[in-house]
């Protein structure tokens, strides 16, 4: 902006623009806005990422929701660290001018967050996330009564869910003391996300049965819906692909290219064998691979 305007080249009324955002943005004031403006939004875009993936759990969206509340409550009192190099700010205001209006603005926010995310301050929902969670606490014997409570919360909240597909709270809570005892003694599990262990656990008790009623519950918790971000991105894609000029695409063929589009995978890592092969196979017309397009040499 400096350089457009002493750049003699263009329009006065131009420059005379250009030198009065130019005078806004020095301004000492707007620096401290855009400072602080620029700290908020970077812990709420860190939840609003969190909600656009594919997979989450409750357990990490309280805990982006409990910390996100938590970093921006202590903006009220504390304004960062600023730095600029290069320049002279003006009209230099002390900091406490400012203390209101960042008050202000983070309580504003903290209401929004809360008033559309209440659902996930609940205490049950506290519940769920220690029992599916903390695994690493199975390592410790004196965690022995552990989850007890959740388990019983979780039943309460489904129990007719969870009689009707034939679990017991009995059973459950004992199948809770021996599936603690068998991922705190098995080494594979140590490392891996909670929702991995729940589900290598099913895969290998499948044919055992040990802890069927235990992993119902802890199933039904993993279900919990808290994201749509996928639905939202199947609708984009669907709009792309049926626009004006293909409005008139069968069902079966949008569907199809929805999926292609939906479930890709890196050009690197496709392997084109397995669809040539159907193509060529199980066609409803014969293949001429002999007949050489139009214009082609021999």
């Amino acid at each position: 902006m400096e350089n457009y305007a002493e750049d003699n080249t263009n329009r006065t009324q131009d420059k005379a623009k250009v030198k009065g955002y130019l005078n806004k943005l020095r301004q000492h004031k707007m620096v401290l806005y855009i400072a602080f403006v620029k700290d908020v939004l970077n812990e709420v875009s860190k939840v609003s990422l969190l909600f656009q993936r594919e997979y989450i759990t409750v357990s990490s969206a309280v805990t982006k929701l409990q910390r996100a509340s938590s970093v921006q409550r202590n903006m009220i009192d504390n304004e960062g660290d600023q730095l600029l190099r290069g320049h002279t700010l003006i009209n230099i205001i002390q900091d406490q001018s400012l203390a209101a209006d960042r008050a202000r603005i983070v309580q504003s926010l903290l209401d929004c967050m809360n008033t559309r995310l209440e659902n996930l301050t609940n205490q049950y929902l506290l519940h769920v996330m220690h029992l599916i969670k903390n695994t690493g606490l199975f390592l410790k014997t004196e965690k022995l009564l552990y989850g007890k409570d959740d388990v019983q919360v979780v039943f309460q909240r489904y129990e007719v869910i969870l009689t009707n597909a034939g679990c017991d709270i009995i059973d459950a809570l004992s199948q809770w003391t021996d599936l603690k005892f068998d991922v705190a003694g098995n080494p594979c599990y140590a490392n891996l996300h909670p929702l991995l262990v729940w589900q290598m656990v099913s895969q290998m008790d499948q044919d055992k049965g040990d802890f069927n009623d235990i992993l119902k519950i802890i199933h039904l918790t993993s279900v919990l819906p808290l994201f749509n971000a996928s639905c939202e991105r199947a609708f984009s894609t669907l709009k792309m692909i049926k626009s004006d000029w293909r409005c008139c695409l069968d069902t079966d063929t949008l569907d199809t290219l929805m999926k292609i589009k939906i479930a890709d995978v890196p050009l690197k890592e496709f392997d084109p064998r397995p669809a040539v092969y159907r193509w060529w196979h199980t066609g409803e017309r014969q293949k001429r691979p002999t007949i050489k397009p139009y214009g082609a040499r021999n």
